[in-house]
């Protein structure tokens, strides 16, 4: 999508709707979450945490900006986006453990990749203003996506990572 002419630094005010439109979101999600089970639950906690990572991302690039600022470390250090990453990022890695507990990986693992990557050029596009590729760039871009998705729900169901037990060891010869 080759994001250009973005921001470093989001203006504080526009962070009151982001974070109040997140904090629904991920809300609405975990609660359908929770009125299900196995792989739905997995998935539903999945893209709830890739959204929490998503949102660690954007504050953490923020609270960056404000490092190469005129304050510096001091500036880094006294913003409070350092430390809703922090928060956000905690909160998305616990989701993610519910979600592997909930359920397969295979249900978690593509909404976990897409969402994250895909949550995260909404808040590069509404929050950085940062610009994307359209017209017949549409095209790859969308073939991109449909090959990541395939691809995670092949990894995901690749023995590497469905044999839990891992290689075994032949069993002990018999005494006779």
């Amino acid at each position: 999508a080759a994001p250009v002419d973005g921001t470093d630094s989001v203006r504080g005010a526009d962070w009151i709707p982001t974070l109040l439109l997140t904090g629904a979101f991920e809300a609405a999600v975990i609660v359908a979450a929770l009125r299900t089970r196995g792989d739905t639950r997995a998935a539903l906690l999945g893209l709830a945490s890739a959204c929490g990572y998503s949102l660690t991302a954007a504050l953490m690039k923020d609270a960056m900006a404000r490092l190469g600022s005129d304050g510096g470390a001091v500036a880094l250090l006294s913003s409070w986006q350092l430390y809703a990453s922090a928060a956000a990022g905690v909160g998305a890695l616990y989701l993610l453990q519910n979600a592997l507990h909930a359920g397969s990986l295979v249900a978690v693992q593509p909404v976990l990749t897409l969402g994250d990557a895909l949550i995260s050029i909404l808040y590069g596009v509404t929050l950085f203003a940062e610009e994307l590729r359209t017209g017949w760039w549409l095209l790859p871009e969308l073939a991109g996506v449909g090959l990541i998705a395939v691809g995670c729900v092949v990894l995901a169901r690749s023995s590497l990572a469905t044999d839990t037990l891992g290689p075994q060891p032949p069993p002990p010869p018999r005494v006779s």
